[in-house]
């Protein structure tokens, strides 16, 4: 089921059926490190038979690319020191005891403090019977935090973004592989979920900075650099556009038409919209 990506690094694919996110493993000649723990306990057992079944081997650390659920939910299976961002603690300490029964989860998903997609996946991803579980990691760091696997190492970046301001990109240094976990989405837990332009263009400068042969995100297929940026050139346009002013949404479409010369798709008409309502609303860019 495990997948090759690299000489150090397998990986299972994501699920839409649940929003399962791609997990992976990177091995090293003294430890493994497992990038996100998983939607669940079931979830994180698939991957680590895989992986033992594949290598023999079962991971060190367990590194969360950021809280959301589908990515750290599956924690409570493991029983290694996992590692996260310093603010991944908030997040979690405001999911440890609540209930998951379906009337709490719409309940909060009318009072807005979830989303109405992560409770039918949640409910998918669990069945009837949640007895779900909150952990938290053993270890925090703030900015870089360096792993040294023998013969291979893993850098973990804090990055600045709109989906979460725990997000943590880990860049295989040997590999040139960098995985992103969901670091390109937006702001889904706002009042209205947005793009800032002001984030996204800092994100980007940060994500090229980085040689790279391979990017990894939490929710689609392992890419090249040449499909990666072809793919997701149009949130550079944006942020460019708003950020030098043109911030009417027929102007912005006309620019956007001519920059990328084709007629915008729905989605991208879509990421237009989101790129327009960080406007209506406070929010921080973080340091």
């Amino acid at each position: 089921m495990l997948k090759t990506l690299t000489d150090s690094t397998l990986y299972l694919p994501d699920d839409p059926a649940t929003d399962r996110p791609l997990l992976a493993a990177i091995l090293g000649r003294e430890a493994v490190l497992m990038i996100d723990a998983g939607a669940s306990p079931a979830h994180a057992k698939l991957f680590l038979d895989g992986l033992k079944a594949a290598t023999g081997r079962t991971p060190t650390w367990v590194v969360l690319t950021h809280w959301h659920w589908d990515h750290s939910f599956g924690l409570s299976y493991f029983t290694v020191p996992a590692i996260g961002h310093k603010n991944i603690a908030p997040h979690l300490s405001r999911l440890s005891g609540l209930a998951w029964d379906d009337d709490a989860l719409q309940a909060r998903v009318q009072g807005g403090e979830e989303i109405e997609f992560c409770a039918e996946h949640l409910r998918k991803e669990y069945g009837a019977t949640r007895d779900i579980q909150i952990c938290f990691p053993n270890l925090y760091f703030e900015r870089l935090l360096i792993l040294d696997l023998g013969d291979i190492t893993c850098e973990l970046h804090w990055i600045p973004t709109d989906h979460s301001d725990d997000s943590v990109a880990i860049y295989i240094r040997e590999e040139r592989t960098l995985f992103l976990g969901d670091a390109l989405g937006p702001n889904l837990y706002a009042p209205a979920p947005y793009y800032s332009a002001e984030m996204v263009r800092r994100l980007m400068a940060r994500i090229r900075a980085f040689p790279v042969d391979w990017y990894v995100e939490g929710h689609s297929a392992p890419a090249r650099p040449e499909q990666f940026w072809k793919e997701n050139r149009i949130l550079e346009v944006v942020a460019t556009l708003i950020q030098g002013g043109v911030t009417q949404r027929s102007t912005l479409l006309r620019a956007i038409e001519k920059q990328t010369d084709l007629p915008l798709p729905a989605d991208y008409v879509e990421l237009l919209g989101l790129f327009l309502a960080s406007m209506a609303q406070p929010h921080t860019i973080q340091p």
